[in-house]
Order: structure tokens, then C-alpha cells, then sequence
């Protein structure tokens, strides 16, 4: 088709010559047919093109290049010449029309778009939608009134992240229109994190005897592909055999149709359509065009009643005879179709396809007639120019540069040539017959209103090779698809860092599946703790116990029970008792420098303590009467004491050692292993050589004491005091056997809890088996608290002969 201004001329066939028709394209048709009804509302318009008439030409292009570029050249021949000159310079050349609007298909408008470009001959295009002709370089001039295909991409994206579907198929015709749609979609879905499952183009032939199976094995490679939404980019007839062959497969999900189809009515007339599931198309943004549908019906009525002529006159006029008798009998008979052309079948073409058409070649020659009036008169509506002088560039550089007003609606082309116009989101529901509905528009975003949509299903479908994973867990893909994938979750220490899990800086940690790493919090046995209350009140029953203890040694100082424990040395290891139970309060609190100085050298020293006065004694049941004037009878009467002080000296050279070599605690916490988001802190057991060495020592004289005990003699009718050692002895041992590996094991908040409570049962452990049995004599068995009972000489001073 095209336009341009000048005298008015109607579409009219040369005497003696017939078009072959074979069938009859009612979309093609309804395009002339708004062209011309848009030429007429233009030229008897008053306030648009004023003085000036537009003319037309409209040729049918057959479908073929060959015939198209026959019409391309008249166009460009110059004058009422059918010639084409060939000039050095077309700076001033004036083409035969001054704009030409179609072709439809982008097959067509390849050669003649680079044909008409190099004229710079405006061609604005209703249909062709193929991205390839926003090359400038190759198409200069031009222009379309139907978005691209990179635009209906960018919607479909849009639509499918909607609704987080990233698993679909897409299924096209074998056509340009099939391919870019498919090409153009296919870009911006991986783009967009979209995996096309399967991919797959109808056949062109449907005669062809392989073509029913080749539309199985597409449905069947659907099935397979386990998508729940399939993107079909077709034209309406091979759309049409496809969902055919979709019904009878009780194929059933989410379609995605492509402008060409989603207002079909022949589509949405086929049987069992309604059992496919939910189509969502995409729809060209258009309006009714106000008294179009009268000028149409008026048309076919005028070609109802010359057909009724005809057939109805038995003796046509020879004039008649020559314009229209043989011509209309033989199209009857090669064209079924042209049977349509009728008032009772104007639905038929003026269907919503029809309709939508109609809206844009309206619009394309609204936007040549607006930019025309623009250069002939001006804005002051006075005439500036001689529309017989206008050359076509002139033309194309005003509609490239100005904007149009249309129905309320403002109209611009963008560089690249394509209109802002953009789409309307329709979905086909039933209530009653089919029918569509407007459910969103799509022009550089999305609007949709998801409430109007009606599923297949009870709720959205969902269209995911995988689930999706949750906060904190990383894709593991699988297989090609960037879109199949296991969830794994961060394990803690780490944190998600786009696709992978990376380690937390050093000083900081994380929970399994955390996003960030941050410090960890610090915690310790705090005063207000419950458990703490309840060790500080076993303490202090324990050390009410020791106190009752000394109280009623002290009591008692002069009696046989007290002399044969040792007097004063009894005394003193009582107070190691005291120093060991004191030691819980280096255990609570916030840790400090000091504290955790000082915390264990006060044990171990607290626990020398307590062994020096019971080593002495042990050695002393081995030897009960060394011979007098000799160095042993010296140690174990006078030289005890050197034995005590030697014992806690040696104590104090090993604990001033692991003072001297320990690091301080604010650089043992900086250099701490982070490993936990809560971490108990603790005094922390460094170096191992010198803290080893420490309890080591005690652990020697806890040996040596065991050793002595066990060797001694068993006295008869005698009270047995190395049983009491002995006993003691392996209480501790069995307090260490028990506490190391229940230590090592334990969790970090609870290792306090352990020591202490290791504490607190050697206290108790060494006042069972020590210093109970001898109070219970005190308090209980006076008549056993004699000199013969516990082997106490009369002569002599028993202060230097037993302890």
C-alpha cells in the first residue's frame, strides 16, 4: 500500500485485465480498507491538511518479493513515468508518491525497505516487527506503528519473572517472524536467569505426510521437558494445526501467545481450546476506531448489491458484461473466500486481529498526514510550501522529528524508527463463549492485575526446574541449565558471596546459611547465674564444713585423735582446703589479666598446701621409729617443717615460671580461633610446659604420699591413720582420672563449671576420707581418744613423736 499527497484516485482495474485470486487475505483487506478510510476522514477534514487532498495507490504484493519490488519501483519512478532514471544526485528527486505504508511481513519489507532507504522515501510498516530494521545504516527510512520483537521479548521476560518462571519452552513457526521472535526472546531470557527447556519450530509444509508426526514429537518433547508454561511465537495458521494437535494431546499449562495469535478468533473458536489451560497474550495497544465499522459495512453492502445485480440480470448491459460479469464468475470460482465479502460476515473481518490492524495503519497514515500539514502549512495554518515541490527526505526528517496526537493519545518515533507504542496483557476467559480481556499493558515495565486471571490450576502454576533456595544457600547447578540446580546451604564460618560461600575474615564467624560474618559475643559465669548460686552455696557448705573442722581440731589439740593427725600441720592443711575452695572465685566474673595470672598458680599452690603436712605424715608410717642421732630421725621430728616449706617452695618456683612465660589475655583473645558466634570466655592454659609442670608436682607428691601410705604397716587393735591416707590419696587420683577426659570433652561453657565442681569434690573428698573418720572419734567415739588407741608413747614429747 502506499500514500501520498496530491489529487484523490480510487483503486481501479485496467480494462481486460484480471488478478488471479486463489485466496483471500481479510487481515490485508481490512488494512486497504482503513487506509482508505483514513485518506477520506483526512481529506474531509477542515482543520488537517486544509486545501490539500491525499491520493493512494494500494497494490497486493502476492505474498512474493518479486511482485512487491514491482510496486517498489513504480513508486519510486518519477512523475506519471513508470521509469526509474538513474541520477548522480537524488538530492532533488521527486518520487512518484511521497510515503508508502506496508508491506506487512518482514520477508517483504527486506528489499524494499533497503530499496526505498536509499531514496529516503518514508515507509512506515503495520506489521513487520523482525529487530533487524532498527538498522539505521541499512533502513534509514524506515518506520513501524508495531513494536519489535526485542520489545514483546522484553515483556514476555517481564511477564515470566512475574511469576518466577524460569523454566519454559518456546515453540515457533518456520518463518522470519517464528525465528526473531524466538532469537530476540532467547537473548533476553538468558539475560534474565530464564532457561528455555526446549526449543522447537513448526514445520512449513502441512501437506507433507511427516508433518502430523513432527507436531507430536514437539508436544512430546514439552511433556518431557516438565515445563508448566510454553512461549508460542507463530502466525495464526501454523498456531492453529499446532494447538490442534495440543488438544487432542490433552496437553494442559500456562500458553504465552505472541501478538500474531492472542486475539484470534478463529483460535479461540477451535473445539476443546478451553482444555489447553490459561493463555496470556500479548496484544498490541490499540483503540476503537469510531465510525470505522459503518464505513466497512457500508462497503460490503455496495459489494452485496453488485454482486445481487449480477447475478440476479439475465441480459447484463454490454458494459457490464466487460467490467464485471466474466471477472466476478470466475473469482467466485477460484476464491471461496471472496464469498465473505459481505454485511452478514463483517464480524469476520473486523474480528479483534482485524480491529487491531486497522488501529495501526490508521495510525501510520494519521502520523504522514500530520507531518505533511507540519511542512505545507506551518503552524499559523498559513501555506509556507507547495506540496507539489515536497521532496520525500523532507518528509521523513519531520515525521522522525515530531510528535502526534492521535485520540487524546501523543505518538513520537524513536531513532531507531519504532513507535512508542507498547502492549496490552489479554488472557482468554470463558463465561459462556470465549472471549478476551485486558489484564495488564506492557511499555518499558509491567502493570498487571494478576486477580483478573484465571488458572488452569487452584493457584499460580509454577514453572521451575528447581525449587528456589532459601537464605543462605548457594546453587550448585546441574547438568547445562543454569536454571537446574541443588540448594546447599553455607556451611557456618562462611558466608554467601554471590555463588559461592566464602570464609569469614579473621575475629569473625557465622551461623550455617548467613549472609554476613560478624564478631562473636563473649560470655563467662556470671554472678547472677543460676548455677553459679547454686556452686557458691555448695562452696560455702563445704567451707562451713572445713571451719567446723579446724573449730573442733582446735578443741580438741591436746587429745590422741588430734596428736596423732599431726597438731599444727592438721591445721594447715585445712587451710590448703580453704585456699582450694577460695580458688572458685577466680573462676566467675568477666576474666581479666590478673585473673587469669593468678588462677591457676592459687590452685596449685592451695593443693601443695594440703599435701606437704600429709606427705610428712606418710613418710612417717613407713618409718614409725627411726633410730635416734640419725639424719632420718631429724627429718621426721624436727626437719618436718623443712619438708613443708621445701615442698611449697618447689611449688612456688614452678608457678612463678608459668607466670613469667605466660602471654597476656588481651593478646591471647586477639589471637583467638574464632570458631562460634557465642564463645565462653575463659582463662586460657598457656604455655602447656609450664602449666603442666604445675599440677605435675602435685601430682608427684599425691604419688609419693599414696606410695608411703600403702607401704606402712597395718597396725593391730590400732587406729589405722595410713587407711585414711590412702583412701585420700585415691580419692584425688580418682577426682583427676575422672575430671581430665570429662574436661577435654566438655564444651567450652562448661569447663569452668567442671573445674569447680573437680574443686569442690576433692575438698569434700579429702575431709571424707582424712578428717571425718577422726571427728567422728571427737564427737562420737570418746573412749577410743587414748594414748594406746593411736599409738602414742607417755614419755617423750609427743609433739616430736607423732604428728
Amino acid at each position: 500500500m502506499s500514500c501520498a499527497p496530491g489529487a484523490g484516485s480510487d483503486l481501479r482495474r485496467p480494462k481486460g485485465q484480471l488478478r488471479w485470486v486463489l485466496r483471500l487475505n481479510l487481515q490485508e483487506l481490512t488494512g486497504a480498507l482503513a487506509m482508505k478510510f483514513a485518506v477520506e476522514e483526512i481529506n474531509n477534514s477542515s482543520a488537517l491538511l486544509p486545501r490539500t487532498r491525499l491520493g493512494y495507490e494500494i497494490y497486493d504484493s502476492c505474498g512474493t518479493s518479486k511482485v512487491v519490488l514491482q510496486g517498489a519501483v513504480k513508486f519510486l519512478s518519477e512523475g506519471n513515468s513508470s521509469e526509474l532514471h538513474v541520477l548522480c544526485n537524488y538530492t532533488s528527486y521527486k518520487t512518484r508518491v511521497t510515503a508508502v505504508i506496508g508491506p506487512s511481513t518482514s520477508e517483504l519489507v527486506n528489499p524494499t525497505g533497503k530499496l526505498l532507504s536509499f531514496f529516503h522515501l518514508p515507509q512506515i510498516s503495520f506489521e513487520a516487527s523482525d529487530e533487524n530494521f532498527s538498522d539505521k545504516a541499512k533502513f534509514r527510512s524506515f518506520l513501524r506503528t508495531v513494536p519489535s520483537d526485542t520489545t514483546l521479548a522484553h515483556g514476555i521476560t517481564r511477564l515470566l519473572k512475574e511469576f518466577q518462571w524460569n523454566w519454559v519452552a518456546v515453540v515457533g513457526s518456520s518463518d522470519k517472524y517464528g525465528e526473531q521472535g524466538i532469537l530476540q526472546f532467547a537473548n533476553q531470557a538468558s539475560q534474565n536467569g530464564i532457561c528455555i527447556a526446549y526449543q522447537g519450530y513448526i514445520p512449513e509444509n502441512p501437506n507433507n505426510s511427516a508433518f502430523n508426526g513432527s507436531l507430536q514429537e514437539i508436544i512430546l518433547e514439552i511433556q518431557k521437558s516438565n515445563v508448566n508454561v510454553t512461549i508460542l511465537i507463530s502466525s495464526i495458521y501454523e498456531t492453529q494445526l499446532f494447538l490442534s494437535s495440543v488438544i487432542k494431546s490433552k496437553l494442559k499449562m500456562v500458553w504465552v501467545a505472541s501478538p500474531s495469535w492472542s486475539l484470534s478468533q478463529t483460535i479461540q473458536q477451535l473445539p476443546g481450546i478451553q482444555d489447553i489451560g490459561t493463555i496470556i497474550g500479548f496484544a498490541v495497544r490499540s483503540k476503537r476506531l469510531q465510525g470505522f465499522e459503518d464505513y466497512v459495512r457500508n462497503i460490503l453492502s455496495l459489494i452485496q448489491e453488485e454482486r445481487d445485480v449480477l447475478q440476479k440480470s439475465t441480459t447484463p448491459s454490454e458494459d457490464i458484461v466487460q467490467k464485471y460479469f466474466y471477472q466476478i464468475q470466475d473469482l467466485q470460482t477460484r476464491c471461496k473466500e471472496c464469498g465473505l465479502l459481505s454485511p452478514t460476515n463483517i464480524t469476520k473481518i473486523l474480528d479483534p486481529i482485524g480491529e487491531n490492524l486497522a488501529y495501526r495503519v490508521y495510525l501510520a497514515v494519521y502520523c504522514i498526514g500530520q507531518a505533511l500539514h507540519h511542512l505545507i502549512h506551518g503552524p499559523d495554518m498559513n501555506c509556507s510550501d507547495d506540496a507539489s515541490n515536497l521532496l520525500p527526505w523532507q518528509l521523513l526528517d519531520e515525521i522522525k522529528s515530531q510528535s502526534f496526537r492521535l485520540n487524546d493519545d501523543t505518538f513520537n518515533f524513536d531513532s531507531n524508527g519504532n513507535l512508542n507504542i507498547g502492549y496490552d496483557i489479554v488472557t482468554w476467559r470463558n463465561y459462556g463463549k470465549r472471549m478476551f480481556v485486558t489484564v495488564g499493558d506492557f511499555q518499558k515495565k509491567l502493570t498487571l492485575r494478576r486477580l483478573m486471571i484465571d488458572w488452569y490450576t487452584t493457584k499460580i502454576p509454577r514453572s521451575t526446574c528447581s525449587r528456589e533456595c532459601a537464605q543462605g544457600q548457594i546453587k550448585i547447578t546441574k547438568g547445562f541449565h543454569s536454571c537446574c540446580f541443588d540448594c546447599m546451604t553455607c556451611p557456618e564460618g562462611t558466608f554467601v558471596n554471590s555463588s559461592e560461600c566464602s570464609s569469614c575474615p579473621v575475629g569473625e564467624w557465622s551461623k550455617p546459611g548467613s549472609k554476613t560474618c560478624q564478631p562473636p559475643t563473649f560470655y563467662y559465669l556470671t554472678w547472677g547465674d543460676s548455677y553459679v548460686i547454686a556452686i557458691l552455696i555448695a562452696m560455702v557448705v563445704v567451707m562451713l564444713l572445713i571451719f567446723a573442722v579446724i573449730v573442733l581440731l582446735i578443741k580438741h589439740l591436746h587429745t590422741p585423735v588430734v596428736s596423732a593427725s599431726g597438731h599444727l600441720m592438721s591445721i594447715i592443711g585445712l587451710l590448703g582446703l580453704i585456699c582450694m575452695c577460695l580458688s572458685v572465685f577466680f573462676y566467675i566474673g568477666e576474666p581479666t589479666q590478673w585473673m587469669c595470672l593468678l588462677q591457676q598458680p592459687f590452685l596449685s599452690m592451695s593443693f601443695t598446701i594440703l599435701l606437704g603436712p600429709i606427705l610428712v605424715k606418710s613418710i612417717k608410717l613407713v618409718f614409725p621409729s627411726p633410730p635416734s642421732r640419725t639424719y632420718l630421725h631429724w627429718v621426721l621430728n624436727q626437719g618436718r617443717w623443712t619438708i613443708i616449706l621445701s615442698s611449697f617452695l618447689g611449688q612456688v618456683l614452678f608457678c612463678a615460671m608459668y607466670i613469667k612465660a605466660s602471654q597476656s589475655f588481651a593478646m591471647k583473645v586477639a589471637a583467638m580461633d574464632v570458631d562460634s558466634l557465642d564463645i565462653y570466655l575463659s582463662c586460657k592454659y598457656e604455655p602447656l610446659l609450664q602449666f603442666g609442670l604445675m599440677f605435675a608436682y602435685n601430682g608427684l607428691l599425691v604419688l609419693l604420699s599414696f606410695i608411703c601410705s600403702f607401704m606402712a604397716e597395718t597396725p593391730i587393735n590400732r587406729y589405722n591413720s595410713a587407711r585414711d591416707i590412702t583412701f585420700a590419696m585415691l580419692a584425688l587420683i580418682l577426682a583427676w582420672i575422672i575430671f581430665i577426659p570429662t574436661y577435654v570433652s566438655t564444651a567450652a561453657a562448661y569447663k569452668s563449671l567442671i573445674q569447680i565442681i573437680f574443686i569442690l569434690s576433692s575438698c569434700l573428698g579429702i575431709l571424707a576420707t582424712l578428717f571425718f573418720p577422726k571427728c567422728y572419734i571427737v564427737i562420737f567415739k570418746k573412749e577410743l581418744n587414748c594414748n594406746e588407741y593411736f599409738g602414742i608413747c607417755d614419755e617423750g614429747d609427743q609433739s616430736e613423736k607423732e604428728m
